[in-house]
């Protein structure tokens, strides 16, 4: 099982970055190349609501039970946050959107500008922080049917006395990850993100693939200490704000609706295939890699620790429920479990022919 929360905070103290991470936030514009339409916090609310239902109508449809919901409504805030544990098909999953409009904290100030934003007044107070955003996370309890997190958000800081906005992005993705990889599943799920994107931007896919290999990575593992993805990747994009807003709206909107699409046919295949006490042995040691890369590498879970330690709950949801460590763990030669191993420690540069 996984170390206690008192452990894994002790990780969080800001010294675990890598240079992937370092040059996935590099570059920040000092004032955003385009201003936002007036309404795109408005737009970008609704539509992550649009997608927690699509995306739970269908979570529905293999797991009808076990649901729990939490919701906080009001002024300045809308949290619906949609979960569940110990069920038929998921040992864990859960589906959540936060809506925001609040003073911007302090810490989120600072760090905004120590990203590069030049904020016209050097007071928090004169700044309201607009968010809108969706995550999730499933694990399901068989070993062959992978884990799937995607996550869209829109970012906007408004000075209070002109109304200008000052700062904006958006962020976002979804990636697979597999206890066994099984390239048709791969194959299938790139392919469904690069269809997604291909129609707004054929350059978005390629690029954003190899930032999510860049991204999701645990630079203490792997061979030798070389490296080890926590799973297959998929897409990934931090901090946009370099395209016109519309653009990206239609972006976030192409791959939180194409979800379902590229997760669903695989969980419908996988969930009931034969497994074994050994499958899950390893499902665990994958489940713990997954948890190591969330508390010491995943920027939004090290953030919400730090500065927003009374939400600890909703953001440990990710993590799965059961996790295994074995010490100097290595799978046997020619099995499944080393070519995953390989795979994860030196991913694919396309999964698409």
């Amino acid at each position: 099982m996984y170390s206690s929360l008192r452990m894994l905070m002790s990780l969080l103290s800001g010294r675990w970055s890598t240079p992937a991470m370092t040059a996935s936030l590099a570059g920040v514009k000092s004032r955003p190349l385009f201003d936002p339409p007036k309404d795109m916090h408005n737009r970008m609310s609704e539509l992550v609501k649009e997608l927690q239902e699509d995306i739970f109508a269908m979570l529905r449809k293999y797991e009808p039970n076990h649901w729990q919901e939490l919701k906080d409504e009001r002024e300045g805030l809308y949290k619906c946050s949609r979960y569940m544990q110990d069920g038929d098909v998921f040992e864990k999953a859960a589906v959540n959107v936060t809506n925001t409009k609040r003073p911007i904290s302090a810490g989120m100030f600072q760090k905004r500008s120590n990203d590069g934003v030049r904020f016209s007044s050097t007071n928090p107070s004169d700044y309201m922080l607009l968010t809108a955003s969706i995550s999730l996370i499933f694990h399901p309890h068989n070993p062959f049917a992978p884990t799937v997190h995607a996550n869209y958000r829109y970012f906007e800081t408004v000075n209070i006395k002109t109304a200008a906005v000052e700062d904006w992005y958006f962020g976002g993705g979804s990636d697979l990850t597999p206890s066994y990889v099984l390239d048709e599943d791969g194959v299938y799920f790139h392919t469904v993100l690069k269809n997604a994107l291909d129609p707004i931007d054929s350059t978005l896919y390629s690029d954003w693939k190899r930032r999510a290999d860049e991204y999701f990575r645990i630079p203490h593992r792997g061979v030798a200490g070389s490296g080890e993805c926590r799973g297959i990747g998929g897409v990934f994009y931090n901090q946009y704000d370099d395209r016109d807003p519309e653009t990206m709206y239609q972006i976030q909107r192409a791959l939180g609706k194409s979800l379902n699409d590229a997760y669903f046919p695989i969980l419908a295949k996988r969930k009931d295939t034969p497994y074994t006490a050994e499958h899950k042995q390893w499902q665990g040691l994958r489940h713990g890699r997954y948890v190591e890369f969330n508390v010491m590498y995943d920027e939004g879970t090290k953030y919400g620790l730090i500065h927003a330690p009374q939400t600890a709950e909703s953001i440990l949801v990710s993590l799965p429920l059961t996790a295994r460590y074995e010490a100097h763990h290595k799978p046997v030669p020619g099995s499944h479990e080393e070519k995953s191993f390989n795979i994860f420690c030196r991913p694919k540069e396309s999964w698409i022919d």
